[in-house]
């Protein structure tokens, strides 16, 4: 059982650090190869890719979380996701704001 947890721990971990590298490596490439009219449901699919990796990688430590490497993977996780909603909160907030003198 120990090393079953152990090695939910570790993919708990990598799959973190690989959901927060993965969609940032991704995204830099469609900015660069794809035009910029037809970025957005590149982007979109990479919110999600992102959002789905760092939830599996959560949910693995969550299971292997009475080991260190599923604690680390947990809080990591944890950590990136509140962060990035923090900042789509923001970015919301601050994008669809009503401009003065419109209704």
């Amino acid at each position: 059982m120990n090393s079953g947890s152990e090695s939910l721990g570790r993919v708990s971990l990598r799959i973190g650090l690989v959901g927060l590298t993965l969609p940032g490596a991704l995204a830099t490439l469609v900015a660069i190869f794809v035009e910029r009219g037809e970025q957005e449901p590149y982007f979109i699919l990479d919110v999600v890719l992102f959002g789905l990796l760092e939830l599996i990688a959560l949910g693995c430590g969550f299971v292997a979380r009475r080991t260190a490497t599923g604690k680390t993977g947990m809080k990591i996780a944890t950590l990136i996701l509140l962060f990035h909603g923090l900042a789509g909160v923001l970015y919301f907030l601050l994008l669809y704001r009503p401009r003065p003198g419109n209704p």
